[in-house]
């Protein structure tokens, strides 16, 4: 693993980069792969501009920023990897840009798709997700991550509409 400083140290090293379109992306950042010192990286950069999923849920503060300039993803239980290996915030205001540095674990991502995920891959996130659950628990936000009005923003009428957000359940549509 390189050494690594900040984004724009890290990303001036890169030897090559590659944008990346994921196809089930819809939220609007930008995605690149880049390779630093022969080492892979994912690059993400999304803004209030760009990302229609920070601006349903008004996100005007980079939330994943101040979640791990806190520390807070370091705090995460081991079966946890955030891969974040470097951020920032460049710019002001709905422009600002955030550019997140992680270490490439597509390899290791559940595919796209609507392939059945295995039941003991399932059950290996139910357990990573009360192991995360457990290491936070009584946690209070003392960093302005969010607020009642913005976790409950996006379940707004018309907050979707023109947006593919994702696949319907089975039988969803069936009347109870």
């Amino acid at each position: 693993m390189p050494a690594i400083g900040s984004v724009d140290e890290l990303l001036a090293r890169a030897s090559s980069r590659t944008g990346v379109r994921p196809g089930e992306s819809k939220a609007g950042a930008r995605y690149e792969r880049v390779l630093v010192d022969g080492e892979p990286f994912f690059v993400k950069q999304l803004s209030p501009a760009s990302d229609w999923i920070m601006r349903v849920t008004g996100d005007r503060v980079h939330r994943p920023y101040l979640a791990w300039r806190s520390g807070i993803m370091a705090r995460s239980p081991g079966c946890i990897d955030h891969t974040v290996v470097a951020m920032q915030v460049s710019g002001a205001g709905g422009d600002a840009v955030l550019t997140m540095v992680m270490r490439d674990v597509g390899a290791f991502l559940v595919p796209e798709g609507d392939t059945v995920v295995p039941a003991s891959q399932h059950a290996g996130f139910i357990e990573h997700m009360a192991a995360l659950g457990g290491a936070f628990w009584g946690w209070h936000d003392d960093i302005g991550l969010t607020t009642m009005e913005q976790r409950i923003r996006v379940l707004r009428a018309g907050q979707h509409r023109g947006r593919a957000v994702g696949r319907r359940c089975p039988g969803a549509d069936r009347r109870r």
